[in-house]
């Protein structure tokens, strides 16, 4: 291989290990991506498997709901910043935008939330200090019962506590100035608070019931088109390459063969002849019986050494991983809940009564409404991350990833299912049957 022949060669490979370095660097790029999209449905779910709960119970979670409503803000501006970052990514633009709206409505929630346990630690506040004063304690305790009536009974009882907030402003004028003005600070605060929680059933069902998730399944579907796309390009890049290396390689060899050939015929050919009229008829005679015995002989190069081709690597032992000890990470839930075992009863209730039919029903709607069961299985998954069963998370996401994908897969996976469903709920009711008993 002469000198411009090599150094094609060496800018073939130079070419190649640049594209395959701007292939992986984009993959990466996309990749983190994804991981920001996925811990930004993680926590969405956490949010909205909340938003189950009755109101009385649900008001309980609103400092973690708040957490997580600032986690999501996060991820979703690190979402904008990482957006364009690489040539092949998935269009995150709508979901965006509908996560923009999911914030909106949760923001409007938790302030709801969070501002009536402000107004109850505030009535209990100047509660107590009327403890010396048993009629203006009396008002307040009147308040704070028409309070909770308002948020947590019926609406014929929401219109009766109304009239009974009308009825303590009015009991209020007669009080001492400086009494009158903090009652009737307080009175103002609750129908502020009491107006704005009105709208807490409207933005529940609008939260439960987003889009926000269809939209992370279609980027979750364009992100695997993409992972294909990069693989077919990397592989017909470096095969290209490969085949312009091997033909370059033969054209040298050719060419080597070809000079290796013509150096004898050109050293038979240059035989002087002298003049005629100097040579004696002897000599002649000579000269022809010497030429009809000299046959040039042409040395053919030895064959190439066979390329010893390299062994292949002993096939990867599959090793298969049994799932042994408790499924659900109940330490990790009572550490999450701040030691509320209450809570975590509850929580395991509502799991064991809305989850314990999610394989039957992936099963029915499989056929019936695919849309149904992919989001039945995204809800236990989310409800499995919220358990500290990962196990189980991990196979109701490989569900809905199939139902998205290859349909036919999900019967086998369904199986792995509801083993997993089964050891959950067995140790859920496990758990609630020995704090019954304690």
């Amino acid at each position: 291989m002469d000198k411009l022949q090599l150094k094609i060669g060496w800018v073939l490979v130079l070419v190649w290990m640049i594209g395959i370095t701007v292939i992986v660097t984009n993959y990466r790029s996309t990749s983190v991506m994804m991981d920001k999209v996925e811990q930004l449905d993680s926590k969405i779910d956490a949010l909205r498997s909340r938003l189950f709960f009755d109101a009385p119970y649900r008001i309980h979670f609103a400092n973690e709901q708040k957490a997580e409503l600032e986690t999501i803000i996060q991820l979703k501006g690190e979402l904008e910043q990482q957006q364009g970052n690489s040539w092949f990514e998935p269009d995150v633009q709508q979901l965006l935008f509908t996560t923009d709206r999911f914030i909106e409505h949760s923001l409007a929630f938790v302030a709801n939330e969070l501002a009536l346990i402000d107004l109850i630690d505030q009535i209990q506040t100047s509660r107590e200090q009327y403890t010396e004063q048993p009629q203006m304690a009396l008002l307040y305790y009147q308040l704070s019962a028409n309070v909770f009536e308002a948020m947590f009974s019926s609406q014929s009882s929401t219109s009766t506590a109304y009239r009974q907030l009308d009825a303590l402003y009015a009991e209020s004028v007669n009080l001492p100035e400086a009494d009158k003005q903090r009652l009737q600070s307080v009175l103002a605060k609750t129908s502020l608070v009491m107006g704005g929680y009105a709208q807490g059933a409207f933005l529940v069902g609008k939260l439960i019931d987003h889009t926000v998730h269809d939209e992370v399944t279609s980027v979750e579907g364009q992100y695997h088109q993409l992972l294909k796309t990069h693989l077919m390009i990397g592989a017909l890049f470096s095969g290209g390459l490969m085949i312009a290396v091997v033909l370059l390689w033969q054209s040298s060899q050719r060419r080597e063969n070809s000079n290796e050939a013509s150096e004898p015929h050109a050293t038979s050919s240059t035989a002087v002849v002298p003049p005629v009229a100097a040579v004696s008829p002897a000599a002649v005679q000579l000269s022809e019986k010497t030429h009809t015995n000299t046959v040039p002989v042409i040395e053919e190069p030895e064959p190439a050494a066979p390329v010893e081709q390299p062994t292949s690597a002993e096939p990867p032992v599959n090793e298969t991983e049994e799932n042994s000890g408790s499924e659900i990470d109940f330490a990790s839930m009572l550490d999450s809940l701040g030691d509320d075992r209450e809570s975590m009863c509850m929580l395991l209730e509502v799991f064991i009564e809305d989850h314990g039919n999610d394989v039957e029903d992936i099963g029915r709607l499989l056929t019936d409404s695919p849309d149904e069961a992919m989001r039945k299985a995204h809800s236990l998954k989310g409800v499995g991350g919220n358990l500290g069963a990962m196990n189980l998370r991990e196979a109701a996401g490989k569900i809905e990833t199939a139902i998205n994908q290859d349909v036919t897969q999900v019967p086998i996976l369904l199986q792995e299912l509801d083993l997993l469903l089964s050891k959950a709920l067995q140790e859920a009711q496990q758990f609630l049957d020995e704090e019954q008993a304690a």
